[in-house]
């Protein structure tokens, strides 16, 4: 009974660490960023830099996927942070998402990430 507790409390908790991309869109964008370079290849090192990046000892998986509209978007786990990169004239647009918000060692791990690629 106490394990059947125990896995109720855990999922209840990573239910709470989630959200979904339409939310974290409609909620706006923690950073935004702006680059002359191809939104792929700013998408593709963020995408690297995330999934090589261990977190208090812990590594998340990182997935690259379709943003609807066009462009790529960079999510982990949970959609706990995001970045969409997009073409806005000939500028590639890279907006940051965190359902964590500041400030947050991880919020901040991931942004560095981003900067690292402009």
């Amino acid at each position: 009974m106490k394990g059947a507790l125990g896995l109720i409390a855990a999922a209840v908790l990573a239910t709470g660490c989630t959200w979904s991309v339409e939310e974290a869109r409609e909620k706006g964008p923690l950073e935004t960023y702006r680059s002359v370079k191809d939104q792929s290849d700013l998408a593709k090192c963020t995408l690297f830099a995330w999934q090589n990046d261990s977190l208090a000892g812990t590594r998340y998986r990182v997935f690259l996927q379709p943003r609807p509209g066009g462009g790529e978007t960079v999510l982990n786990d949970f959609n706990r942070e995001l970045a969409d990169f997009y073409r806005v004239g000939s500028e590639t647009r890279i907006d940051f998402f965190s359902n964590v918000g500041r400030p947050s060692y991880v919020t901040e791990r991931r942004i560095k990430s981003i900067e690292g690629c402009l």
